[in-house]
C-alpha cells in the first residue's frame, strides 16, 4: 500500500548512501525510519504503529541537529534523539505505491519543532 516521507542528510543529490529516511507506511498505519547503506539499500531502524486515517492529511515533522534527530506526527512526538549516519546534506521527498500528496512542505533553519 501507499507510503510517503522524507530523505535527509543525503551526501549528494544522486547519492543516498548514509542518508536517513522517515516515511509513513501502509497508508498511514505506521511510520518507519532508518538509513541507506553504502549500496543504497534501506536499513530499517525502527517502526511505530500509528493507525492514521488514510483519507486525511497528516503532518510529519523532523527536528534535526547535527547527527541527532526526532520525529513528530501531527505535533505529537513519535521518537526522539535518534542518531543519524551523517550530520547534514541534501533533502528529498519519497513516495511509493501512491497516490500520495505533499502539501505545505516547509523547511525552517534554526527553529525548534514542532
Amino acid at each position: 500500500t501507499a507510503g510517503a516521507g522524507i530523505v535527509f542528510h543525503m551526501p549528494a543529490r544522486d547519492n543516498k548512501a548514509g542518508a536517513q529516511m522517515v516515511r509513513f507506511v501502509d497508508a498511514g498505519k505506521g511510520l518507519s525510519w532508518g538509513h541507506f547503506d553504502e549500496a543504497g539499500a534501506f536499513v530499517g531502524e525502527g517502526y511505530s504503529e500509528l493507525n492514521l486515517p488514510p483519507e486525511e492529511a497528516h503532518k510529519l515533522t523532523l527536528a534535526a541537529q547535527g547527527d541527532i534527530y526526532s520525529i513528530y506526527v501531527n505535533d505529537e512526538p513519535v521518537v526522539q534523539n535518534l542518531r543519524a549516519q551523517n550530520t547534514g546534506g541534501f533533502i528529498g521527498l519519497a513516495s511509493y505505491r501512491g497516490p500520495n500528496q505533499f502539501r505545505n512542505v516547509e523547511l525552517r533553519i534554526g527553529s525548534v519543532a514542532p
